[in-house]
């Protein structure tokens, strides 16, 4: 039993080469600002500590398991030069939501459509591009803007069909042209779908203006007339509407003309004006009760030119909006401290500032005091320990705790883990995180959550004073924000 995610692609859809470095950066990138880390344990008098690393990928490889926004472990995920990235088990939290950016942000440096797919359901991009415009500055575009392709790897392939009718509006978002949405909806649907769809807007019966919705239904409304004014069999119906629309396919020419042929006509037409070959082969397919794949296999692979949406990507450049971190994550920017920067959009609260403050006089109180530690690094290591023992999942940067032991001895470090020390200590700060544990066993004397740290309540998992302790080692590791509060 788990949650996974996978790229869906034709077998020579690959990474463009000449692109590699910047999808690498990239993807580095996206997992640290997402609370990728590595997870390393550190012993020292005999006690063990778990650290955490910010993800890097060297020489095209990297791999790690542990989120710090979900605050939890899941199976290894990473990167390879050979198979991209690549994942095992990755929850349904931020984990997952991490991993899913990273794979969709694969698919926009590969040589093919590809489709990012978790447990069956389509991710759908449009999100994940609005939070990559935010990181990098760029709009990203669909490789690939015609969502019949997606049918005809998924058909091919032998995967089930996701529910494009009910991520329409996403799709439509993400930049998947209406033509290819609608011919999606109608072949994995039915073409009954597409009403339901184009009827939510009745703008075109209040004037005389052609919409695109009116080529659908005319499309419809000629295989109709066609079969009940034909003198054929419904076989001979079938191979005659199929040659007329490979005809249109393959030279894009309307080739029925004359008054006997206008059904045949208006559905070339419309069809040429519409570029649904899908959506008209499947009504066939309805109509005269045939198999839609069989007749639609001489249109696969085939580009359409979509007259209705053919300017659809430079407008779409200018509707992408950016999203930070936070809002990409449901976070509130106080708990987004390790991606803190001085020229990020990020408001953080009054309540913070303040605590800063705070803490910024327990910093000067110290260095004015000349406070030093008797035995610093046992006395970290033990505090540390504490910490994770009894408020859970609390870990150090190891960067930051490298460069600790590498100024054991500057005061400043020092007074950095002295306030740790007072802080994981406070009466009230312990009473509080105490919550997370199961009240029961903690009357016993055992400290463990009720049932398990994964389905533990974020309520009792983000009580106020264990974030606190959290917050505070978050903001020491980032360098920009410890020298807007402590100078250093």
């Amino acid at each position: 039993m788990g949650s996974f995610i996978y790229i869906v692609k034709d077998e020579d859809t690959v990474i463009i080469e000449e692109k590699r470095k910047e999808l690498e950066q990239r993807l580095e990138c996206v997992f640290n600002e997402s609370g990728m880390m590595k997870m390393e344990h550190v012993q020292l008098y005999g006690k063990q500590i778990g650290t955490l690393r910010p993800v890097k990928i060297k020489d095209g490889y990297t791999t790690f398991y542990y989120n710090q926004i979900e605050e939890d472990a899941w199976e290894n995920a990473g990167y390879t030069v050979k198979g991209g990235v690549y994942s095992d088990k990755v929850g349904w939290r931020a984990f997952s939501v991490s991993m899913a950016a990273a794979y969709i942000l694969q698919t926009f440096y590969m040589n093919g459509p590809a489709y990012v797919v978790q447990d069956g359901h389509l991710i759908v991009p449009w999100r994940y591009m609005e939070w990559f415009r935010y990181l990098f500055s760029e709009t990203y575009l669909l490789p690939d803007a015609d969502l019949m392709r997606l049918v005809e790897v998924f058909h091919e392939q032998g995967i089930s069909f996701p529910n494009v009718f009910e991520q329409s509006e996403e799709l439509a978002n993400s930049g998947y042209t209406p033509e290819s949405l609608v011919d999606a909806i109608a072949v994995i649907h039915g073409t009954k779908y597409i009403y339901k769809l184009i009827d939510k807007d009745s703008e075109h019966k209040q004037n005389k203006n052609f919409y695109y919705d009116d080529c659908i239904r005319a499309v419809d409304k000629n295989i109709e007339r066609f079969k009940q004014n034909s003198p054929w069999n419904d076989g001979q119906q079938v191979q005659y509407l199929m040659d007329i629309i490979y005809k249109l396919a393959d030279k894009d020419e309307i080739t029925e003309r004359g008054e006997n042929k206008k059904e045949a006509f208006g559905l070339q037409f419309f069809i040429k004006l519409s570029s649904n070959y899908a959506f008209a082969i499947k009504r066939i397919a309805e109509v005269y009760n045939k198999d839609f794949w069989k007749l639609y296999q001489p249109i696969i692979g085939k580009k359409r030119k979509n007259f209705f949406s053919k300017n659809i990507e430079n407008d779409y450049e200018q509707m992408v909006e950016s999203m930070s971190t936070s809002k990409f994550f449901c976070e509130n920017d106080d708990d987004m401290l390790p991606v803190w920067k001085p020229n990020r959009d990020m408001q953080l609260s009054e309540k913070l500032e303040n605590w800063f403050e705070d803490i910024k006089k327990q910093f000067d109180t110290y260095i004015q005091e000349g406070r030093t530690i008797a035995k610093p690094i046992r006395q970290i290591m033990n505090d540390l320990y504490y910490a994770n023992v009894n408020y859970l999942n609390i870990y150090v940067n190891a960067d930051f705790l490298e460069e600790t032991l590498d100024h054991i001895e500057d005061i400043r470090y020092q007074a950095v883990w002295q306030i740790f020390h007072k802080m994981i200590y406070s009466p009230k700060v312990m009473e509080e995180g105490e919550k997370i544990f199961d009240q029961e066993a903690l009357k016993q004397g055992i400290r463990k959550t009720k049932h398990g740290w994964t389905m533990t309540n974020c309520e009792l998992k983000r009580n106020g004073e264990r974030m606190t302790v959290k917050r505070y080692l978050a903001l020491v590791a980032n360098l920009e924000l410890r020298k807007k509060v402590f100078g250093f």
